[in-house]
């Protein structure tokens, strides 16, 4: 066995016994080692890349398709790790260069060539560390203040090439490879490609980032799938599930992998078999449900709390034209109520029964914080809960303002925490080979074990020449570490601010002539005072136009006013924000019951986007007035 180092791509001889490796599932691999230079030449820089490569000789290549190479000793190579052969002479074709290896035996592997005539001798080297220097610190030879100078360098992997990115961008609801597919384009700067190997993996919801870290997103993915993330030291992405990958050998009483004794320690920490998440923050969302009738249901729940506040509902039948009902503050509507507390919108007591197909849409505030349970309670007891009782733990996902996401979240939190029971096993080998994220069977009478074990650190160390391994493994394919405790981590997938209208944006429906609505506040509650002067409207809510997004489209407010004395009159109006002008006057009003007026904005003459908001003005006395976005702003198609 020899080992090859190269910093900054030159060869370096480092000093005996002070290489050391720290590889951690779903983190950053680093390397610590010194080197001495009698001219004082080895100063690397900071970022200069750092590999090491691990080698055995080779006996022989077997006439096959694919060849079968024999080596003088073990070799710890897994299947799918790229080897270099140098040296080996006498086979036809000649094998020499990179090779994608698959493991045969211990001291046996094959490479994709077909050998019509075998060779001999040479060597097979992998690469056991790859990344890049983080801080060169140097220091005379043995203390003395001469030109030799011995270099400490440590090195972190190539996944740390995640942290210098940051990711503003939606990643669509798809596959994990296609997540992978829009990241990975973050990484190719640095030499870094996608495992042509991919698994498609399981599907996830959309994510929505705002200068996000790459690493900080690898850990969502992490969390939300339960794949294990690596960079490999070949600069390859890729994310796979743990207990795919075979540890190259298993543990039994015996077998001399052991150096010393396995250590055994059960797991007991953070168990639950319920969990609660907390999702979000206190904030009121601009959210919208859809739902599809099946000729029965009468009832639908909203996806979060609902704010309450005047609403528009969009009902389109099977073929048809939407039509637009108005549920007023108290949630009574004439066809429609909602019950704020129970979070449920119903048809009224006497309507017919919406037939099949039918889509129910509204746009609603929806108040954050909310709760998602893992498991579903539909699916309690489980098997889980009746052998041990029930323990729940509650969790937070501040900035989680996605339903399927936080429901996501709380179903990966839930595998962890119902694994943290599993025992961690630990040793000491001089076996080649152990990666984190290998499975690996263990097999110890003596220890009262047997089980399959998620290999979960490995730290590796120069002991004559030789390299020492500490092995850190975990029962089952759970990866402890998958889940952050830190869920300040997360984008979710939604908004936190109002959102914006846009020209053709719409409330999901199978009807293109249905019109945007936005919400501006007011109240049918909370008045002002006459002689108030022109205010805000209470509960006022600002609003964005994009006009320069809008084609031909009439922009309207839609208000309701009233006063409670005829002798005062109540004008609603719209103020622009961004020209610092009132936008539409509307007419004084006198009615002592609701009266509905449209306001229409005109297209301004600067400015791609303006912000609009709600008043009103009484004329005067302390008599009340009243007015309320009914349901507000509406861009229609022309």
């Amino acid at each position: 066995m020899s080992l090859d180092v190269s910093i900054g791509g030159s060869p370096v001889t480092i000093d005996e016994g002070t290489l050391q490796i720290a590889a951690v599932i779903n983190g950053i691999d680093r390397l610590s080692v010194e080197v001495t230079s009698v001219d004082g030449s080895v100063r690397p820089a900071l970022g200069a890349a750092v590999l090491v490569s691990k080698s055995v000789a080779v006996l022989t290549s077997s006439v096959a398709s694919p060849t079968v190479l024999t080596t003088t000793e073990p070799h710890g190579i897994v299947s799918g790790q790229t080897v270099t052969i140098a040296g080996h002479t006498g086979s036809t074709p000649a094998l020499s260069g990179a090779y994608v290896a698959t493991r045969t035996g211990p001291t046996t592997f094959t490479v994709p060539v077909n050998v019509t005539t075998g060779g001999t001798g040479g060597t097979v080297a992998r690469r056991i560390f790859g990344g890049s220097v983080c801080k060169p610190t140097e220091r005379g030879f043995q203390g003395v203040g001469l030109t030799p100078i011995t270099t400490a360098v440590n090195a972190l992997d190539f996944n740390a090439l995640a942290d210098r990115r940051y990711v503003t961008a939606t990643i669509p609801a798809g596959t994990l490879l296609a997540a992978l597919q829009v990241l990975v384009t973050y990484l190719t700067p640095y030499g870094v490609t996608l495992d042509s190997a991919q698994a498609t993996g399981p599907t996830l919801p959309a994510l929505t980032y705002d200068a996000k870290k790459l690493s900080e997103v690898f850990t969502d993915l992490e969390t939300l799938s339960g794949y294990v993330r690596d960079i490999s030291y070949e600069q390859v992405l890729g994310m796979y599930a743990p207990g795919t990958i075979a540890a190259p050998f298993n543990i039994t009483d015996g077998d001399g992998y052991v150096d010393g004794d396995l250590e055994v320690e059960p797991g007991d920490e953070g168990y639950a078999n319920r969990v609660i998440l907390r999702a979000g923050t206190a904030v009121q969302v601009e959210e919208t449900d859809t739902w599809t009738a099946n000729g029965t249901a009468r009832s639908w729940d909203f996806t979060y709390p609902v704010v309450q506040r005047w609403y528009a509902v969009y009902v389109t039948p099977p073929g048809g034209s939407a039509t637009l009902y108005i549920i007023p503050e108290d949630g009574v509507g004439t066809t429609l109520t909602i019950a704020f507390a129970a979070g449920t919108i119903s048809q009224n007591v006497g309507q017919t029964t919406y037939v099949s197909g039918t889509t129910i849409t509204i746009l609603y505030m929806a108040q954050f914080p909310f709760t998602v349970q893992a498991p579903l309670a539909s699916t309690e007891p489980t098997a889980e809960q009746i052998a041990h009782g029930l323990w729940e733990i509650a969790v937070a996902a501040p900035d989680c303002t996605n339903a399927t996401t936080a429901q996501a979240m709380a179903e990966a939190e839930l595998d962890v925490r119902v694994s943290a029971t599993a025992r961690i096993v630990r040793y000491a080998t001089y076996a080649d080979g152990l990666r984190p994220g290998q499975i690996q069977t263990i097999n110890s009478t003596t220890r009262h074990i047997s089980v399959s074990c998620l290999i979960t650190e490995v730290r590796a160390r120069d002991v004559r020449n030789l390299m020492r391994y500490d092995v850190t493994a975990v029962e089952g394919t759970t990866s402890q570490g998958s889940w952050r405790d830190t869920y300040q981590q997360w984008s979710g997938g939604g908004t936190s601010t109002m959102a914006a209208i846009s020209g053709g944006g719409s409330p999901p429906s199978s009807s293109s002539s249905m019109p945007t609505v936005a919400y501006l506040g007011g109240s049918r509650l909370n008045g002002i005072a006459g002689d108030a002067g022109t205010v805000d409207a209470p509960n006022h809510v600002s609003v964005p136009v994009r006009w320069g997004e809008i084609g031909s489209v009439t922009v309207t407010v839609s208000v309701q006013v009233k006063t409670s004395n005829a002798a005062v009159s109540v004008t609603p109006s719209v103020y622009d924000d961004t020209a610092s002008a009132v936008a539409a006057t509307g007419s004084a009003s006198t009615s002592t019951t609701w009266v509905t007026q449209m306001l229409t904005l005109t297209r301004p003459s600067a400015g791609l986007t303006h912000t609009y908001r709600l008043q009103l003005t009484g004329s005067g006395g302390s008599d009340d007035v009243f007015v309320c976005s009914h349901p507000g702003v509406q861009i229609v198609p022309a």
